[in-house]
This record gives C-alpha cells, structure tokens and sequence, in this order.
C-alpha cells in the first residue's frame, strides 16, 4: 500500500502549486491589462492627432519650395535669346538686300550700279557677265575677261530663274541668284556639266541694256 501513498502524495503535491501559479498569474495580468488599456488608448490618440496637426503644416512649405525653385530656372530660358539675338540681326540685315521665293529661288543683292541706270526690263536686250556654280562650289560655266553674254529679257532665251533674277536690275548692278532645278536646268540637267536636280548659284553682273 506504500506506493500507493506516494502516487497520492505526488499528485497533492502538483495539483497545489499549479493551482496557485495558475491563480496568481490570471489576477497579475487581469490586474496589469485593465488599468493599462484605457491608459494606453488615450495617449496614442493624442499622439496621432498630434502628427496630423504636425504633417498639415508641413504641405505649405513644399509648395514655397516649389515656388522659389521656379525663378531659378527663369535664367535659363534668359540665355537662349541671348544666343538667338544675333541670328535674326544677320537675318534683318540680308533681309533688305536678299528676296526669297516659295519655290526656294534667292535673289541677294549685292552691289548697286547707278541709281539713274538703265533698267533690265521684260523684251529688253541685256548684256550680261556671269559665273555660274553648283552649290559644291564648282564653277560649271562663266564669262571670262572682257566676254559677256546678250539675251532678250523675259522671252524664255534663257532658264526661267535668270529670267526672274535678271529683272529690275541696272547697269553696273551685281547680283547672286540661287536657282533651283524646276527653274534651272529640271531633273535632267546639262550632261558632262549640270547634274539632275541641281540647284544653281550664279553671280550676274548687268553691263549693258538695249
């Protein structure tokens, strides 16, 4: 019957503490958790409402910084203008001497005879000095020394841009004319001298009008 005794003694013995830990441990957090929950609420709330008040004051000085950052990139587009200034002076200042075509025809000026010359008019005739080139550079026909080339003005003796290019012109006036091929030479050309589709520079000089 002696082990018996110790079987129930061992079991008195673990039930009593387990009750007592298990007890003791329930009313510590019951304890702990019921003041601590209002306790911990409150603040956190507070807290939150106090980073949204943080945060709504900060959007407005993001937007300055927006604003401040525009007049610094004002500068820039300052420069360009700048740089552009000279190109439309260039420009005015051709302008008053170069005539320009939708067709892609230029007649420039560039220098004057006697104001009370004669005038090369439409059915007149006119004794011209040239140099003709490609826009390479390359001088495909010209008038050399004292020689010089008669035509009637206006009549298709010659290629229509020297036609157009020729008129108005006064004794002594010099003048270069960029052609282009649908008034020059076409898509054909001169073989051996013109190739298709070229467009033509040449530099007149009138000499003479009868």
């Amino acid at each position: 019957g002696s082990s018996g005794d110790d079987e129930d003694e061992d079991d008195d013995d673990d039930d009593a503490p387990r009750r007592t830990k298990k007890g003791g441990v329930v009313i510590e957090e019951l304890a702990a958790e019921e003041p601590s929950k209002p306790s911990k609420d409150k603040p956190v709330k507070k807290k939150e409402e106090k980073k949204r008040a943080a945060d709504q004051p900060v959007e407005p000085p993001a937007k300055k910084e927006k604003k401040t950052a525009a007049p610094a990139e004002k500068p820039k587009p300052t420069e360009k203008p700048k740089k552009q200034t000279p190109e439309p002076t260039d420009a005015n200042v051709k302008g008053s001497l170069k005539r320009e075509f939708k067709n892609g025809m230029e007649i420039v000026n560039l220098a004057m005879g006697k104001p009370d010359g004669k005038q090369a008019k439409p059915g007149k005739s006119v004794t011209m000095k040239y140099v003709g080139k490609l826009q390479s550079g390359k001088i495909f026909d010209q008038t050399k020394g004292n020689a010089t080339f008669r035509f009637r003005l206006g009549v298709g003796e010659v290629i229509k841009g020297w036609d157009a290019g020729v008129d108005g012109m006064r004794v002594g006036d010099k003048r270069r004319l960029v052609i282009p091929p649908a008034m020059a030479y076409g898509k054909k050309g001169i073989k051996g001298a013109i190739p298709g589709g070229a467009t033509l520079v040449f530099e007149v000089e009138l000499v003479n009008v009868q």
